[in-house]
């Protein structure tokens, strides 16, 4: 590790770059780059979301090979053990993604439209 004294006498520390990762996560049936997926190094607290084109990018300290978690929503998540750059990763669709799901609802409505609105459409 460097370390630099200023000339007020506060150290400065320059950060350690050992590897630099970039990759592209994909949909294991379509082949679609999926955006918005969390991607962390395993051990760290370093996580990245691909962009909109699924690409994502660590530049790090650690040092080859280390272990990805990779998650999305709807997708199994799965781990990848990285050697080296670039990596193309493909996620499986999750086939009961029900518990992903949170309906969350807000407001109020008058018992007199509500009923209206079963008579119009009932449940049945």
């Amino acid at each position: 590790m460097l370390l630099v004294l200023s000339k007020t006498g506060h150290a400065q520390t320059t950060p350690l770059i050992n590897s630099t990762l970039t990759g592209t996560v994909r949909d294991a049936r379509t082949g679609e780059t999926l955006p918005g997926v969390n991607v962390g190094i395993n051990g760290t607290t370093h996580t990245a979301l691909t962009d909109n084109n699924g690409v994502f990018r660590f530049v790090t300290g650690q040092k080859f090979p280390y272990t990805l978690t990779i998650s999305f929503v709807g997708y199994k998540t799965l781990q990848v053990v990285a050697n080296g750059s670039p990596l193309e990763v493909k996620l499986d669709e999750q086939v009961n993604t029900l518990n992903n799901v949170v309906v969350v609802g807000y407001g109020t409505q008058k018992k007199a439209i509500l009923q209206a609105l079963f008579l119009l459409f009932p449940l049945n």
